[in-house]
């Protein structure tokens, strides 16, 4: 009877790469997994999402810095991606009647693995200079270094613009109040600010993939993919010292055994 409810986004694993050439048993939107997530939503009175983004980079590119540029954007064109979806839950809210029964005032993206890079990167990246630090250009010329990202083909994080890019949703906001990322990274402290939306984590420590404080990417079959990059518990750390989270301090002033042991 609810005639709004916050809407997850909910954004699958898989390395940006198709299931079985990504060398998992994982890497769709509808991997069990994952679709068990989004009904553990809804049946806690969430409106959900099971988001499809685009797949695909070159793990076999010859040179460590060409597939950290093939990575950087597979996670760009998944940003990319999922702001088109959240314009698309708005477009539907105001043109539409609200279909999916949603509150545009709620709106949060639930991210695993790589849909937790894309998560991060969607609350974070939103100038120019963020793509285009020193360790995301292509320095094999030293007199003439190159942006890994040329927005002037693929467009911009909002996937506007882009002589190869095709706009989606265009006019609608893509704004979201809140990000989850399970495992998932950042391409650069420096792109958290005060003002960004709250955010949290989940992180295995000892993860093999991506790093849990911050440093390199690594894949068991191909070695170190890309480097300098921060995991949840840099991301969080400085997250916290923004004020970003005070919002739930209320949370986590909690007194269980759970919460006292995440506070150690």
């Amino acid at each position: 009877t609810v005639a709004e409810r916050p809407l997850v986004i909910v954004l699958h694993t898989g390395t940006f790469a198709p299931i079985i050439y990504n060398g998992n048993p994982t890497g769709m939107r509808d991997d069990f997994a994952t679709s068990q997530m989004c009904q553990s939503y809804a049946k806690r009175g969430y409106a959900v999402a099971n988001l499809e983004y685009r797949l695909g980079w070159n793990p076999a590119a010859p040179t460590q810095a060409e597939k950290a540029a093939s990575l950087m954007k597979a996670v760009y064109r998944a940003i990319q991606d999922t702001k088109a979806a959240v314009r698309y839950f708005r477009m539907d809210y105001a043109v539409n009647g609200n279909t999916y029964g949603i509150d545009t005032s709620r709106i949060i993206l639930s991210g695993q693995g790589s849909g937790g890079w894309v998560a991060l990167g969607y609350a974070s990246l939103d100038k120019l200079a963020e793509i285009q630090l020193s360790k995301f250009l292509d320095v094999s010329d030293p007199s003439n270094p190159i942006a890994l990202i040329d927005t002037a083909e693929i467009g911009d994080w909002n996937g506007y613009g882009g002589l190869y890019n095709v706009e989606n949703n265009v006019g609608y906001s893509n704004d979201v109040h809140m990000v989850c990322s399970m495992g998932g990274g950042i391409g650069d402290l420096s792109w958290l600010e005060a003002g960004d939306v709250p955010m949290c984590a989940v992180h295995c420590p000892t993860d093999p993939v991506a790093i849990y404080t911050t440093g390199d990417v690594a894949v068991a079959q191909i070695g170190v993919v890309t480097t300098d990059i921060s995991g949840s518990y840099d991301v969080m750390v400085k997250a916290n010292s923004l004020g970003n989270n005070s919002v739930l301090d209320p949370v986590n002033a909690g007194s269980d055994a759970y919460t006292l042991a995440a506070q150690a």
